[in-house]
């Protein structure tokens, strides 16, 4: 992840006892007008990130003998950064204005963030002395104790990363020890293997010899077939010069040959060229014999039609005719039977 921008940092009220309550008492009751400023910047989360804090204290132009510090720090998690940077900067203010607090109860508290022997021997001054101020000496004992607590919970926390991360080791240790026996179980049974592989080494070498006695003798065998595969391949050669010089005889008078055909095609193509014409002026001949047919015939065609037209009309007189006739019989034989009747 890159890093972010410099951004000021504030501190929270969680966050602002310890060290930096101990720096800004410090500097008040050295009577110095400037105050402790903080930034920073971290990756990930503020709890869990690395986190690095720098912290600011200005100089006081009426205090010439301080001229103002900066302190960095990287911790795990922004809180163990912002103590451990208002640690160190109460060790640097302290020593450029020691004298300020000569009179007060911060004057061994540098020590005191050190060792365990300077805790010791500050204590035990701190209760020889006769301060004049009893309840400010109890507040600065109290935010020491508290500063220090914090110091300590901070290493036990660091403590209790390193046994997770311990049982994690021993977790992979098991997982290698399982890994390794298993290895150990996969390389015996690659050594067996191994062995069988030698086995059918050797034994393969054995057949190689064999083998390479049958390919001698094959070698041999080869070798007669060989010389008899160039006696009929040079008897072959001989065959093949005669057939292809007989080819060659052969091919000569084909060409002759279709040369005569070809002169015969082009005179049968000549002859079917005038068949040809002859048939298309006969066609022309029919074709004009059957259009003067055709108009002949439709003549007749119409005559024939006035003709039948003029035989129906007759036809149709003659009926009537005839209708007539037959009407004129029946009634002479009706005449006649009367005639008959009557005599």
């Amino acid at each position: 992840m890159e890093p972010q921008e410099w951004r000021p940092f504030e501190i929270s009220p969680a966050s602002y006892r310890g060290f930096p309550a101990l720096l800004d008492e410090m500097i008040e009751r050295a009577g110095l007008k400037t105050k402790a400023v903080y930034q920073g910047k971290f990756h990930g989360s503020d709890e869990e990130g690395q986190a690095v804090v720098t912290v600011r204290v200005g100089a006081d132009p009426m205090v010439p003998e301080f001229k103002g510090t900066i302190v960095r720090a990287q911790e795990e998690g922004t809180a163990n950064a912002i103590q451990t940077a208002a640690r160190e900067a109460v060790r640097w203010v302290h020593a450029e204005i020691a004298e300020r607090l000569e009179d007060t109860p911060y004057r061994y508290l540098p020590q005191a963030l050190f060792t365990q022997k300077h805790l010791a021997e500050n204590v035990c001054r701190y209760h020889r002395d006769a301060l004049a101020e009893p309840e400010e000496q109890l507040r600065v004992a109290a935010r020491c104790i508290h500063a220090m607590d914090r110091e300590l919970l901070r290493r036990d926390q660091d403590v209790g990363m390193l046994r997770r991360e311990k049982e994690e080791l021993l977790k992979k240790m098991d997982q290698l020890a399982k890994e390794k026996a298993k290895l150990m179980q996969d390389n015996l049974q690659l050594s067996k293997e191994k062995k069988i592989l030698v086995d059918e080494v050797m034994a393969g070498s054995l057949r190689q010899h064999e083998l390479e006695e049958e390919m001698e003798e094959q070698s041999k065998t080869f070798k007669i077939h060989l010389d008899d595969l160039t006696r009929r391949k040079r008897r072959a050669l001989a065959a093949r010069n005669r057939a292809f010089e007989k080819l060659q005889t052969y091919r000569e008078v084909t060409d002759e040959e279709i040369r005569e055909l070809i002169a015969e095609l082009q005179e049968m193509v000549n002859l079917n060229n005038q068949k040809a014409n002859a048939i298309r002026q006969l066609m022309s001949i029919d074709i004009a014999l059957r259009i003067t047919y055709q108009a002949r015939i439709d003549k007749v065609k119409e005559d024939l039609e006035g003709r039948i037209q003029e035989l129906g009309r007759r036809s149709t007189q003659l009926r009537e005719t005839v209708g007539y006739l037959d009407s004129m019989d029946a009634e002479l034989i009706r005449v006649e039977e009367e005639l008959e009747y009557h005599r």
